[in-house]
């Protein structure tokens, strides 16, 4: 269930970009900027599925604004920060 959501499911495959000081990663595995929109993409049913982000502690806040640029750019819009 989504947090605040009550009792919603979560629609699709896990979609958990974290931000850190050497780049996003999705689920866990590295990706380049440039690719994280494209890489989420099969894991998606449609633009509003949520997308977590997940900045490591220490992260420049630029870094998070530079991926929700980049995500919002190719369509995504439903965006959930967390810590």
């Amino acid at each position: 269930a989504l947090a605040g959501q009550g009792g919603a499911t979560w629609p699709g495959a896990p979609r958990l970009v974290t931000i850190s000081g050497d780049g996003p990663q999705l689920n866990g595995a590295p990706v380049a900027l440039a690719d994280l929109a494209g890489a989420l993409v099969p894991l998606m049913t449609a633009p509003d599925d949520p997308v977590v982000l997940r900045p490591a502690a220490g992260v420049p806040l630029q870094s998070l604004v530079d991926v929700i640029q980049v995500l919002r750019h190719s369509g995504l819009t439903r965006l959930v920060l967390a810590q």
